[in-house]
């Protein structure tokens, strides 16, 4: 099996657990919750193609039912899993085999199918997020996301409260961070850093 593909599928469903965890979906319905024990089964097991298949298809299935309530994380999130899908698809029709004989091979070939193009998708996002708050209000400290979610964080963190005055340099760190990460990610040789950065 490969390396890569289980590292891939390991952070795919860690990040669905994060993300649903913050926001406490998991709870929501129960479809929700089918999507965050399936998330936790892609962890388990993230050699399988059928759990990180049927996480991506649950996902996009539950975006659909909230269209067009979606947040721009979820937008991005569903783009990921149509290209799982049809990558998967792709990989099923050109094998004249089919999919009844999966292997460890095929987990492999999924993986090369899918990631570059699941690269160039969050290069687009990056690039696009960080030429987007080229504006006058993601520089204003008091209306930047960057600012207040900056003190939500302070605030919740009882430890951290003498860090609130950084919260005016937060709208500079955030899109530094999110115009490097592109370059970083980009690059084969820096892509280590970028996702460590990241």
């Amino acid at each position: 099996m490969g390396q890569r593909y289980k590292l891939f599928a390991l952070f795919w469903g860690s990040q669905t657990i994060l993300e649903m965890g913050k926001w406490g979906e998991m709870l929501a319905s129960p479809v929700q919750l089918l999507v965050f024990t399936s998330a936790i089964f892609v962890c388990l097991h993230p050699g399988s193609m059928a759990r990180l298949l049927l996480l991506a298809v649950l996902q996009v299935g539950i975006s659909v039912l909230q269209m067009p309530w979606l947040s721009n994380h979820t937008l991005l999130n569903t783009a990921a899993n149509i290209t799982l899908i049809a990558t998967f698809v792709q990989l099923c029709w050109f094998d004249r085999k089919g999919i009844r004989r999966v292997s460890s091979d095929r987990a492999s070939e999924w993986c090369a199918l899918f990631s570059p193009l699941l690269r160039t998708e969050l290069l687009i996002v990056y690039a696009w997020a960080s030429f987007h708050k080229l504006n006058v209000d993601w520089f204003d400290t008091e209306q930047s996301c960057a600012v207040i979610l900056w003190d939500r964080m302070v605030r919740w963190t009882p430890w951290a409260d003498g860090l609130r005055p950084i919260g005016v340099v937060m709208p500079y760190l955030a899109l530094l961070t999110e115009f490097l990460l592109p370059i970083l990610l980009a690059h084969p040789k820096w892509r280590f850093w970028g996702v460590l950065f990241g």
